[in-house]
């Protein structure tokens, strides 16, 4: 956890970094710095896993990586750091940002007490096919959205004085994410069963139900990412928060409830509907707000 501990330092400068690159929209740096850096770091973790390190094969394989995609950004953006502190930027990033970081927060804290509930409710080894079975939806969906929104909200911000065109350009955004996942969480969940004998073997059968489930939530995934993207990039972080604080407590209250009986009958309750209809309303109050301050001349 100490030799760990130095990414923070390192990630606190590739953080800014990625949001430099990310606002001009300069994405042909990040290839290039991640290619470098898995590159290196990868033959620095095999030769050191041949040559008998163990672990510190990985513990040096991540810092390494995180070390040559933060240096060969600072050789390749024009931002560099300065030895100055001012409080003017700190507190208006903080009031941005802080909010943001709580209800990340409360979202990660919630996504951690689903296994922890499990965890203490039923065996080890429904807790490993529960994990198991959220790897493959939580990969698939995870990178398509990830990739949606590293353009999205740069775009979205530069645009956040014309709710019209804001509207229209989440309507887009939601409409080809949706293209993309909703086939991709179907064909899954039809296909979980041969997937799981071909790459997990049978002894993995169980976590199949919990992979048709996910995909069930993963589904609609992109409607909450595309809401959340909208209201950070309109300066609403205050409804930000309480959007992913609602939402997260209230599938806490209300979400998906499953049981299994005696003879290993699953049954599902799942009330996320509600969850992606109060990120809608969330969103329309937002816009509506903005677009009643918002002044034209002509």
């Amino acid at each position: 956890i100490r030799i760990l501990g130095i990414t923070i330092l390192i990630s606190a400068i590739k953080s800014i970094q990625t949001a430099y690159v990310t606002k001009h929209m300069k994405f042909k740096l990040f290839f290039f710095s991640i290619v470098c850096g898995t590159f290196v770091s990868a033959i620095v973790g095999v030769v050191m896993a041949l040559t008998g390190f163990g672990v510190w094969a990985l513990v040096f394989q991540y810092l390494i990586n995180n070390f040559i995609d933060t240096l060969i950004l600072s050789f390749t953006i024009s931002w560099k750091p300065k030895r100055i502190f001012s409080w003017e930027s700190f507190k208006s990033l903080f009031s941005f940002g802080g909010r943001i970081l709580i209800s990340r927060m409360v979202d990660k804290i919630y996504q951690s007490s689903r296994q922890l509930v499990i965890g203490k409710m039923f065996t080890k080894s429904d807790l490993a096919f529960y994990n198991k079975g959220e790897v493959f939806p939580n990969v698939l969906v995870g990178n398509v959205n990830q990739s949606i929104e590293s353009v999205l909200f740069p775009v979205m911000t530069e645009i956040q004085d014309d709710p019209a065109q804001l509207k229209n350009v989440a309507k887009r955004s939601l409409k080809v994410s949706t293209f993309v996942i909703m086939p991709m969480m179907t064909g899954l969940a039809v296909c979980a069963e041969p997937l799981v004998r071909l790459i997990l073997t049978e002894k993995w059968l169980p976590c199949i139900i919990f992979i048709r489930i996910l995909c069930i939530s993963y589904a609609f995934y992109s409607v909450h990412s595309t809401n959340i993207n909208v209201i950070n990039a309109l300066g609403y972080t205050p409804g930000s928060a309480s959007v992913a604080t609602s939402s997260n407590l209230g599938l806490v209250k209300s979400g998906t409830d499953i049981t299994v009986d005696s003879s290993g009958n699953v049954s599902v309750n799942d009330d996320s509907h509600n969850h992606i209809i109060s990120n809608i309303d969330g969103l329309q109050s937002a816009l509506d707000e903005k677009l009643s301050k918002t002044t034209y001349e002509y």
